[in-house]
């Protein structure tokens, strides 16, 4: 398993700035990531804070 772990990791630095620069350019394709980020903070951090309270 660590075998396969070790042959699916990037190369070098190139495999990886190639895939940074597929990340969204345009302003609206920003603003939808911004968005989508968001909103899952919006829902993640109520069950967590839920999840902590009730542990209390």
């Amino acid at each position: 398993m660590r075998r396969h772990l070790i042959d699916d990791a990037p190369p070098d630095l190139d495999e990886v700035e190639a895939i940074i620069d597929k990340s969204p350019r345009t302003p609206t394709d920003r603003f939808l990531t911004l968005l989508v980020f968001l909103l899952s903070i919006a829902v993640w951090l109520p069950i967590f804070a839920l999840f902590v309270a009730s542990n209390w």
